[in-house]
C-alpha cells in the first residue's frame, strides 16, 4: 500500500439513485394520448372505450366452450321438432275451431260429444296437402270430426288440382288422398297386386293425421274412385277379399276395360269378375258402385267402357235405360290454362241403369275431350251418389 494512498475502507461507496427517480420510459409518450392540462385525451379514451382487452384462450377454456356449444345444439336437436309441433297447434287452433261448413253440409253431432269436451278436429290443420306414399293427402272444407273419426277416399289418376278442387265443391264429409303412378292401367295394377300396398297407405293416412292435429284418429267407412287407368288399382285392390270387405264404396269415371280372349272379340269376363262382385254386394247389401262411360272404343286387344259395363251389366242381370238427367255444368279454375276452352264438351247423357246401390250413367262421345270431361265434371255426375250414400256421419259405422 502506498504511503499517501488512504484506507480503502475510507473510500466512499458510490450511492445510486432511488427508483422514484428514475425515467419509467427511455421513449418520451407518444402525442396526443394526455392533454396539456393533465386529463385524458380523446384519443386515450377511444382506447380505452374500443381497444380489446381479452386473454388468449387457454386450451382448458376452449375445451370447455365447446363442450358447453354442443350440449345446447344437442338440446335444440332434440326439442326443435316439439316446439314446431306445439308451435303449429296455437297458430292453426283458432282457424280451425273458426272454420266454417254450410249447414247443410254440416253432419249430425252427438251432444254427449260437445258437452264440455273439444272436438277433435279443435287444432286440425286443414290447409295444405301432406304427400303420403306415393300420393297427396287433403282435407276438403266439409270435413268435420267430432270424435276423431273419418271417412277416406283414395282417387287414382287425374290432375291433383281438378280431383282436388272437385272434391272440394261437394258437401262430402271425407279425407281424400291423390294418387298418380303413372300413363296406363299398369303401374296401378303392378302397386296395388301387391297385398301390403293399400295397408300402407292406410296406415300413412292414420299418422298424416295423427300429425295434422286430429286428436285419437280412427278411420271409418274406405271409398275407391278412378278416372281412366286409374281403374287398374280398384280393380287389384277388389280381386283381393280380405281387402274388398273394406271398401264401402267405388265411383269409375270413365275408367272400366276389359281384355279379349286371344284371336277373338270374346271378353275375358273373369278380367271383371271382382267388379260383378262389387256390383252385387251394391244390389244386395249396400255398397255403393257408381260407373260413368264414355262411347269411346280404343285401339288394342282391350274393350272400351261402353262395352265392357254392359257386359257388367248383363252378368248382375240390370237393364238400362234411354236418356238420363243432364248433369249441371261446372266451372273449374283448375283447368284454366290447362285445358282448352274449344276442348270443353258438356256431357250429354244417353243411358242409364239404376239397382240399389249400383248407378251407371253413360254419355254421348267417342273422341278424347269427351273422355276428359268425365273427369271434369266428377264433382256433378257420380260424386253425388257418394254424398247421398255417406249423408250419415263417419261415426254412425264402426271403423273396420
Amino acid at each position: 500500500m502506498a504511503a499517501n494512498e488512504p484506507p480503502r475502507h475510507s473510500i466512499a461507496p458510490n450511492i445510486a439513485d432511488e427508483d422514484t427517480f428514475r425515467p419509467t420510459t427511455d421513449h418520451p409518450p407518444p402525442l396526443g394520448r394526455q392533454s396539456l392540462s393533465g386529463r385524458p385525451s380523446r384519443l386515450s379514451i377511444y382506447e380505452q372505450i374500443f381497444k380489446p382487452r381479452w386473454k388468449p384462450w387457454s386450451p382448458r377454456r376452449v375445451v370447455a366452450s365447446t363442450m358447453a356449444f354442443g350440449l345446447l345444439m344437442g338440446a335444440l336437436v332434440v326439442l326443435f321438432p316439439k316446439l314446431v309441433s306445439i308451435t303449429k297447434v296455437h297458430i292453426f287452433r283458432t282457424a280451425a275451431t273458426m272454420a266454417v261448413v254450410p249447414a247443410e253440409q254440416a253432419p249430425t253431432v252427438a251432444p254427449a260429444l260437445t258437452a264440455g269436451v273439444e272436438r277433435a278436429d279443435a287444432a286440425l290443420v286443414r290447409k295444405g296437402r301432406s304427400p303420403l306414399a306415393g300420393g297427396l293427402l287433403m282435407i276438403p272444407p266439409a270435413f268435420a270430426s267430432t270424435d276423431g273419426r273419418y271417412d277416406l277416399v283414395i282417387h287414382f289418376h287425374g290432375n291433383t288440382d281438378l280431383v282436388e278442387e272437385s272434391y272440394d265443391r261437394i258437401p262430402l264429409n271425407a279425407v281424400v288422398v291423390i294418387m298418380n303412378l303413372g300413363n296406363g292401367s299398369g303401374p296401378y295394377e303392378d302397386r296395388f297386386a301387391n297385398p301390403l300396398a293399400l295397408p300402407e297407405v292406410l296406415g300413412r293416412v292414420q299418422t298424416t293425421m295423427e300429425k295434422r292435429g286430429l286428436r285419437t284418429p280412427a278411420r271409418s267407412r274406405l271409398a275407391l274412385s278412378a278416372w281412366s287407368a286409374g281403374y287398374g288399382a280398384v280393380l287389384r285392390i277388389l280381386e283381393q277379399p280380405a281387402l274388398a270387405d273394406q271398401v264401402d264404396a267405388v265411383v269409375l269415371l270413365d275408367g272400366i276395360h276389359c281384355g279379349y280372349k286371344p284371336q277373338s272379340t270374346e271378353l275375358q269376363l273373369e278380367r271383371i269378375a271382382p267388379f260383378e262382385r262389387f256390383a252385387r254386394a251394391a244390389i244386395d247389401h249396400g255398397k255403393l258402385f257408381s260407373i260413368t262411360h264414355s262411347e269411346i272404343t280404343p285401339i288394342g286387344n282391350y274393350a272400351g267402357t261402353r262395352v265392357t259395363t254392359d257386359a257388367l251389366l248383363q252378368l248382375v242381370g240390370v237393364e238400362r235405360t234411354l236418356g238420363g238427367e243432364t248433369p249441371p255444368q261446372v266451372a273449374l279454375t283448375s283447368i284454366d290454362g290447362v285445358i282448352a276452352k274449344k276442348s270443353i264438351r258438356p256431357l250429354v247423357p244417353r243411358s242409364e241403369a239404376h239397382s240399389g246401390g249400383l248407378h251407371v250413367r253413360g254419355y254421348v262421345g267417342d273422341q278424347p275431350e269427351h273422355h276428359t270431361m268425365h273427369l271434369i265434371e266428377m264433382s256433378v255426375t257420380a260424386l253425388p251418389d257418394l254424398v247421398h250414400h255417406w249423408a250419415a256421419p263417419a261415426g254412425a259405422i264402426e271403423a273396420k
